[in-house]
Parts: C-alpha cells; structure tokens; sequence
C-alpha cells in the first residue's frame, strides 16, 4: 500500500512541474495537428503565432491617415490562392485575420486616433466599444457586421496603433478560434 501511495505522491509531482513548467501562453492550434508559425516584426514592435495551414500576406496600404502596414492571413487553400491572384471568378474575398499599423507620431490617444481616422471610425467610433487588454495594454474592442460579421481590436504604443481583426460567416468558423489563439499570443513591444 505504500508503494501505491508513494507512486501516486511522484506521479503528481512530476504533472504538477510540467503544468507549471509549460508557457501557458504557448499557442494551441485549435485545428488540431496543424503546426504553427512565429511572425516577428522588429520594425513594427510585434509577434504572434499563427497556424501553419494560413498564408501570410504583407503589405503598405494608402489610407485615410497615410501609409499603414497590414499582415493579412488567410487559410492557404486553392480556392482562397485564386482569390489572392485574382483568378476567383466574382466572389468576395475569403474570411481572414488581419494585423494593421497604423504611425501615431504624436502619440496621440485613441479616442483621437479614432476621430481622425475614417478607416477606424466605422469599426469604433460609431459603434459600442468595450475595453480590454492585450499584451498588458489597454484595449478598445468592437464588432460590427456587413458583408461578414466582424470583430476588432484597437491598441495604442509608442507611436503605433495597431488594429487586429477577424471577419467570418458563421460563428462556428475554425477561424475564430484561430483568432482567439494568435491574439493571446500576440506581444506589442
């Protein structure tokens, strides 16, 4: 009986130590053996994690408030390759997880940022924001619905805003997940 006893005692030492041992943070995929991927910008001052099964677009967008940087990613299957190559016969783009960068020289606050910003405004200014954190920064959320339904995440450091949004069609989209995952993995340096 105390042999029983003494192996259940280290059998729950040892899962204690690994529980505790393990990044809590580290990211899951919800797709389950997909693998995953690090992105890291030390221009713009940010990382996440995304699945493996996404592809990863970059690049400079004119907008209402200059240039601003976007990541877009979007599950890498054929029919969402045709559409990024414009051979998808007239459909709508495919659902996707976006990372925008926006400059804030004047390191203004975002209630501000917003005003300025007609890019911005659709998603926050004229809908209900609640707040939130993200990589230990105060946060504005929104979600709005169009074409897709749509949630958003506004976020302020140094001098960059940085939006981080989710379209998707059906609230049981592998996507939200997805989302869910990279945004608690998401670092703002």
């Amino acid at each position: 009986m105390k042999k029983v006893i003494s192996i259940f005692i280290a059998s729950l030492a040892v899962g204690t130590i690994i529980y505790f041992a393990l990044d809590r943070n580290a990211f899951v995929p919800s797709g389950g053996d997909v693998g995953v991927r690090q992105y890291t910008s030390s221009d713009y001052g940010v990382s996440f994690s995304y699945p493996s099964d996404y592809y990863l677009e970059e690049k400079n967008v004119e907008s209402t408030r200059g240039n601003h940087h976007i990541i877009v990613l979007t599950e890498d299957t054929e029919e969402n390759k045709d559409i990024r190559e414009g051979n998808s016969p007239g459909r709508e783009g495919p659902t996707s997880i976006m990372l925008s960068v926006y400059t804030n020289p004047d390191s203004k606050p975002l209630d501000a940022f917003i005003k300025d910003s007609a890019d911005l405004s659709y998603q926050f200014a004229d809908r209900k924001v609640s707040t939130t954190t993200i990589s230990a920064l105060e946060t504005y959320e929104s979600t709005w619905s169009g074409l897709y339904e749509g949630k958003s995440y506004l976020v302020s450091r140094g001098q960059f805003v940085y939006t981080v949004s989710v379209t998707w069609l059906d609230p049981s989209d592998k996507i939200l997940a997805d989302f869910a995952d990279m945004v608690r993995t998401l670092v703002i340096e």
